[in-house]
């Protein structure tokens, strides 16, 4: 177990991968936040590192002394008020972030337009008021889905450097925690939204309890099943395309003579019967192409058909 600066020496780790249990102790206001696992998969065919969110619960974190976060409980139905102010000038514009636990932005205020575009699934529920670049967000008709973190943040680009620089706005990150959260969700917010003194109770990052054999889940497993039925019909069509040429010329040659093959050459007289099924284009469809591929290896003499 290797853990980041700052958390070296307060981390306990309990159980084994991949059931396991995290312990951090002597808790700062700092600490204050989101807490989730997170699995990890390089995948050596895309060269990309796949990451798989674990079955256990999203923990929310508020010590107390905590300044720049602010616990908020409401109901569904109802609204938050997310504000945002800074001190930087000159800037295009301003994000309000959303993170449950994996960070997006839900609403962008263009500074000289001051025109305000909401995401899919905050359309019609926000409400700007104040002008750039102190305003607020207002988001109404809440659910059980928008608990997280919500905190505002500037950007601005620069040409010199063609990067974006960003300032975090000045207002306080919302811990919001809407009445009624899915329990698969973030069943245990109840339990450690209850401020903890600074540097007392420790919190405890649990791991899922079933499915953790299967390291990629469902949705890997239903990935592997698609990858080898592809790789199954390709390998089809290619022995069609291989078989059908050289079954052809069999037919093109002449070989309409009759004769008495014996038990084990009963292969050429299906062949023959069916010369004209097999020439038909596009390929055969993938049961009858399989049993064909098993005709064509029931003897060795199959090998008679090539040149």
């Amino acid at each position: 177990m290797t853990a980041d600066n700052g958390f070296k020496d307060r981390v306990k780790k309990t159980g084994s991968f991949p059931k396991f249990s995290f312990t951090i102790s002597t808790l700062t206001k700092e600490d204050s936040g989101l807490y989730w696992c997170e699995y990890h998969k390089f995948n050596e065919d895309t060269e990309r590192t796949d990451k798989f969110r674990s079955e256990g619960p999203i923990l929310m974190v508020l010590v107390e002394g905590s300044t720049n976060i602010i616990l908020q409980e409401v109901r569904v139905g109802e609204e938050i008020t997310v504000s945002c102010s800074t001190a930087h000038t000159d800037l295009d514009g301003a994000y309000v972030y959303w993170s449950r636990p994996t960070n997006k932005d839900i609403v962008y205020v263009d500074a000289e337009s001051q025109k305000m575009t909401a995401a899919d699934g905050f359309k019609g529920r926000v409400k700007k008021t104040g002008s750039f670049p102190k305003f607020s967000s207002m988001i109404s008709t809440l659910t059980k889905e928008d608990s997280g973190l919500y905190w505002c943040e500037y950007n601005k680009f620069k040409e010199e450097t063609f990067r974006v620089d960003k300032f975090q706005s000045e207002g306080p990150v919302l811990m919001v925690l809407v009445e009624g959260v899915e329990p698969n969700a973030m069943q245990t917010l109840s339990k450690t939204t209850n401020q903890h003194p600074t540097g007392e109770t420790p919190c405890t990052l649990l791991q899922p309890s079933k499915g953790e054999q299967n390291f990629s889940g469902e949705g890997m497993n239903m990935i592997i099943v698609g990858m080898s039925a592809g790789s199954f019909i390709l390998f089809c069509i290619v022995l069609s395309m291989i078989a059908i040429p050289k079954v052809k010329r069999l037919c093109e040659k002449g070989y309409q003579r009759e004769y008495h093959p014996h038990a084990h050459e009963s292969i050429y007289e299906d062949m023959r019967q069916n010369c004209s099924v097999l020439l038909d284009w596009p390929p055969p469809t993938q049961s009858h192409c399989i049993e064909n591929r098993e005709e064509l290896h029931q003897s060795p003499s199959v090998l008679v058909v090539s040149d």
